[in-house]
């Protein structure tokens, strides 16, 4: 008997052929919308800011002239400015380190040291203070810092202590902020690193038991490295939120004592809607972001060179 081949039909092939075309075709008219929106509320208030930034633009006056890069000349000859930046960075580059390790110790002595029952325990209860209002961890930290009525002085007091001014003082008013942020913050950076130690495969560890590791060693040559692009996230994450605090140093001294805690966006917020000056509020504001655009740069760039893989 003979063998006759079977042959597509030109038509299958032509109806499949239209499809393939008329697919992202489809996909591109549903994704068109959501850019346009995506780029009017997003880049269109930028936009608008840089204007703004560009002219001297004040609530009071009905006049508003094109002055170039005059605000940013003034901005940066403003002490009041560089003072906030200053108490910024200052803020950021400590808070960071702080929630930062406490979250990888926490996820650390997690992982090592209790059942995976207890953990999912433990995870909710260190992740609880994230999900809280910030608004109401401030207020709430605000009242434990009160000189006379707080739980902090009457806990010195019970160990004949002196008490402490904390939001009071100029010189304990921003550490103050740092340890109620880095508290509020710590279990999300803990579930990270979490995430990132259960995807290490089992391999790898037994493997180094083999070999004769111990647990010290296991953490010192497998766990860190390869947590490396977790922390990479989480030192991205960490400072640029950092960079941008508004409601803490906002709710708990607002900004004193004696601009001991005036950071850049709470200076930003009081010019723009106290003083009504939002052209310089404005250059403030991509003075910020280009600080914040060039530091995530930089250390995304140097975290990426340190990336194990496995």
């Amino acid at each position: 008997m003979a063998c006759v081949e079977s042959q597509p039909l030109p038509y299958v092939k032509r109806r499949r052929s239209q499809v393939k075309q008329h697919v992202p075709r489809f996909v591109l008219c549903i994704l068109i919308p959501t850019f346009v929106w995506f780029a009017i509320f997003r880049f269109g208030p930028l936009l608008y800011a840089l204007f703004l930034s560009l002219h001297k633009w004040s609530y009071w006056d009905n006049v508003h002239p094109f002055v170039g890069f005059r605000n940013y000349i003034s901005i940066l000859h403003d002490n009041l400015f560089l003072h906030s930046l200053l108490n910024t960075f200052y803020f950021a580059f400590t808070v960071t380190p702080l929630q930062i390790f406490i979250g990888l110790l926490s996820a650390l002595l997690l992982d090592e040291l209790i059942g995976k029952i207890r953990k999912g325990f433990f995870r909710s209860v260190f992740f609880l203070p994230v999900v809280v209002s910030g608004v109401g961890v401030s207020l709430i930290w605000r009242w434990l810092y009160d000189p006379t009525f707080g739980y902090l002085n009457e806990i010195l007091s019970f160990f004949s202590l002196p008490p402490q001014g904390w939001l009071r003082s100029y010189s304990q008013a921003m550490p103050s902020i740092i340890i109620m942020s880095a508290w509020k913050n710590f279990g999300f950076y803990m579930v990270i690193f979490l995430t990132a130690l259960q995807g290490i495969p089992e391999s790898l560890y037994g493997a180094a038991k083999i070999d004769g590791a111990n647990r010290i060693q296991l953490i010192k040559y497998i766990k860190l490295p390869l947590l490396i692009p977790a922390f990479t996230v989480s030192v991205v994450i960490s400072l640029i939120g950092a960079l941008q605090v508004f409601a803490e140093p906002y709710l708990m001294t607002n900004g004193g004592p004696g601009y001991a805690t005036t950071v850049t966006v709470l200076l930003i917020q009081n010019t723009a809607f106290t003083e009504g000056n939002m052209g310089r509020a404005s250059a403030m504001s991509f003075v910020l972001f280009l600080i914040i655009f060039i530091i995530t740069l930089i250390e995304i760039k140097l975290f990426r060179k340190r990336e194990v893989s496995y």
